[in-house]
């Protein structure tokens, strides 16, 4: 029973003393959420730039301008090609006795000495038949493959022989 009195008591006594519930406090306004501002200008290396385009293949019909041929020829009148560590060779024809090839295989290979022209760096753009305009303004290079990959123009062309090297 003292319990429920020392209840009343306190009960009684807020009632008595005019007490109310707390005020409800006001709705809190929202926080106001905004794009952050503009990054600042960069000061100091720019980035990098884009890599250049892919060079575009070359169509069929294109290859028609290209009728200069700048890989050089071995004693024996074969096209010189170059390899990617700078070294050259030839191809050889399919031994007789293999009979017609089933499917691609690269041919024999005879590794033969680069000419003067083909020594230059500029070669490594195409490790194929580099054939040019006349007037050497434009190049394409052509790969073997089977398929073959389309032919493709160079950015430059590589540099030419001269008139006294084959």
């Amino acid at each position: 029973m003292g319990r429920r009195i020392v209840v009343t008591t306190l009960l009684g006594a807020a009632v008595a003393c005019g007490h109310k519930d707390p005020p409800a406090s006001p709705t809190p306004e929202p926080p106001v959420i905004a794009n952050p501002p503009p990054p600042e200008p960069m000061v100091g290396n720019p980035p990098a730039p884009e890599p250049p385009p892919e060079p575009q293949p070359l169509s069929t019909h294109d290859l028609t301008r290209f009728t200069r041929v700048l890989n050089g020829k071995d004693a024996e009148e074969r096209r010189i090609l170059r390899r990617s560590d700078g070294t050259c060779y030839v191809n050889l024809p399919l031994p007789p006795a293999e009979g017609p090839p089933i499917s691609f295989r690269p041919p024999p290979q005879q590794d033969t000495a680069c000419p003067p022209h083909m020594s230059d760096a500029s070669w490594d753009a195409c490790l194929g038949t580099v054939q040019a305009t006349e007037d050497l303004s434009e190049c394409a290079c052509l790969v073997m493959g089977n398929p073959p990959p389309p032919p493709r123009r160079l950015d430059a062309c590589p540099t030419a022989a001269t008139p006294e090297e084959p």
